[in-house]
């Protein structure tokens, strides 16, 4: 919602550092929750895979931030080569976290 209401009546500097602060916590959470909850035996340990997929994506998104800031990791053709092989293993690293919970 914080996005939503600076979005839509600021421009700029207050919009974009709401953004990347919900975008950090989100990142954290997705990443940090289900790795712990794996180590502590709340959830079966595979769930873990599910931080795993969390860390990819958020790897993928950081290499799309800073090519479109124009201060890319790797070249944009490198970056857009690898991004399916990374969105693919991130895609089984959720599936795999999510049915090791089920059994």
């Amino acid at each position: 919602m914080a996005i939503v209401l600076t979005r839509a009546f600021y421009r700029g500097g207050v919009s974009n550092i709401t953004l990347t602060i919900v975008h950090g916590i989100s990142g954290l959470v997705i990443f940090g929750l289900p790795i712990w909850v794996g180590v502590k035996g709340i959830t079966p340990a595979g769930f873990s895979l599910v931080g795993v997929g969390g860390a990819l994506i958020g790897l993928g998104g950081l290499l799309l931030f800073f090519m479109r800031a124009g201060n890319p990791l790797l070249s944009k053709q490198h970056i857009l080569r690898i991004f399916p092989a990374l969105l693919l293993l991130t895609t089984a690293a959720f599936v795999a976290g999510f049915v090791l919970v089920k059994r």
